[in-house]
C-alpha cells in the first residue's frame, strides 16, 4: 500500500472516490498561483495535495494577502478575491499563506456577505508555540492545523511544528504526497469539503453554507490530542463517514424565501422538503410565489431538477 493510499483510506476518501465523489461539482479556489509551475514550488504542492482529495475538482487562483500600506491594512481577500468568490459561485477556498498583519474586525464585515456561500480554510501556521497566522481568528476562516497518522499503529497525533491558536478550527493529516506542514493538512481539509460539497449539490441543488459544512465536520471529527476542544487540533480531526450512511440534506440550510409568511401551513412541509433538495427555487428577487399557478416550462425545470439528483 502506498503512503498517500493509507491517508486517503483513513480519512474516509477512498470510499468516496469509489463512490463516485470526486468533486466534479462545485469550484474551489486557492490563495497561490499554480498553473505553470513546477513541482518544487509551494503554491503547486498545495495544489496537488487538494488535486489528490478531490482529483475532479476545478480550481482557481486568487489574491488573499494583506498587505499594510501607509498605517492601514490592504485587504487582497477583500478588494481582490471576495467579487470573484461571488461571481464565480466559489464554494470551498484555501490558503497556505502566514498572513500576521490582517485586521480581523474589518474582514469579519467583509466576509459576512458570503457565510452562507463558501467555506474558507487556513493554515494556522508552522510556528509551534509561537505566533499562529492572525488571519485564522476572523469568525468566517477557519484554521486548520496539522497532526502526524503513525505508520504502524495508525495513531493520530498532533504536529509538533503546526501554532497553536484559539483560531484553529481543525485539523487534517500532514506528510502526504511528499509534503508536510499545515500547508499540506489545509488543501486536505479542503479537499474533503470539496467532496462532501459534490455530494451536496448533487443532491440538493447548492454547497453547503458554512454553517452546514461546520456542522458536517464536526459530527464526523475523532478527537485527538487534548481531551476537548484544544489550540492546537481544535474541535479534532474530521474522518469522512461512507458516503451512502450520509443525509446530506440534513446539513442544508434552507435560505428563506422573502414571502415565507404566504405559504399556507398546509403546504409548508412540502415547500420546505422541495427546497431543501433543490427541487424548487425562488424567483430571482427571492421570492416563492406559493399561491401562484406554475407554468409548463417551470413545471418541466422542476421535474429535470428531480431527475438530475435522484438519477
Amino acid at each position: 500500500m502506498s503512503d498517500d493510499k493509507r491517508f486517503l483510506d483513513h480519512i474516509g476518501v477512498t470510499a468516496w472516490h469509489a463512490a463516485g465523489w470526486t468533486g466534479s461539482r462545485g469550484l474551489s479556489a486557492t490563495g497561490e498561483p499554480f498553473e505553470g509551475y513546477d513541482d518544487s514550488d509551494h503554491g503547486r504542492k498545495v495544489y496537488d495535495v487538494h488535486r489528490l482529495i478531490a482529483p475532479d475538482r476545478k480550481v482557481v487562483h486568487l489574491t488573499v494577502t494583506t498587505n499594510y500600506v501607509g498605517g492601514k491594512c490592504q485587504h487582497k481577500l477583500l478588494t481582490d478575491a471576495l467579487p470573484q468568490i461571488i461571481a464565480k459561485g466559489v464554494d470551498t477556498l484555501f490558503a497556505s499563506l502566514n498572513d500576521t498583519v490582517c485586521n480581523v474586525p474589518d474582514l469579519d464585515a467583509g466576509l459576512a456577505q458570503i457565510a452562507d456561500k463558501c467555506c474558507l480554510f487556513f493554515a494556522a501556521g508552522n510556528d509551534s508555540g509561537k505566533t499562529a497566522s492572525r488571519i485564522i481568528q476572523c469568525k468566517y476562516v477557519w484554521g486548520v492545523g496539522a497532526y502526524y497518522l503513525m505508520a504502524n499503529t495508525k495513531e493520530m497525533r498532533p504536529a509538533p511544528f503546526s501554532s497553536v491558536s484559539d483560531g484553529v478550527e481543525f485539523c487534517a493529516p500532514t506528510l502526504i504526497n511528499g509534503f508536510s506542514g499545515t500547508s499540506c493538512s489545509t488543501p486536505v481539509l479542503a479537499g474533503m469539503a470539496a467532496l462532501v460539497n459534490d455530494m451536496a449539490i448533487a443532491k440538493t441543488g447548492r454547497p453547503l453554507s458554512q454553517a452546514g459544512m461546520h456542522r458536517f465536520l464536526q459530527d464526523c471529527a475523532v478527537d485527538i490530542g487534548d481531551a476537548g476542544r484544544d489550540s492546537k487540533t481544535g474541535i479534532g480531526a474530521p474522518i469522512l463517514p461512507p458516503p451512502d450512511k450520509v443525509d446530506i440534506a440534513k446539513y442544508q440550510d434552507a435560505a428563506p424565501f422573502k414571502d415565507d409568511s404566504a405559504i399556507p401551513d398546509f403546504a409548508r412541509e412540502g415547500v420546505e422538503y422541495c427546497r431543501a433538495k433543490g427541487y424548487m427555487r425562488g424567483d430571482l428577487d427571492g421570492k416563492f410565489r406559493p399561491n401562484e399557478p406554475i407554468t409548463r416550462a417551470e413545471f418541466a425545470v422542476a421535474l429535470m431538477r428531480y431527475d438530475k439528483m435522484n438519477g
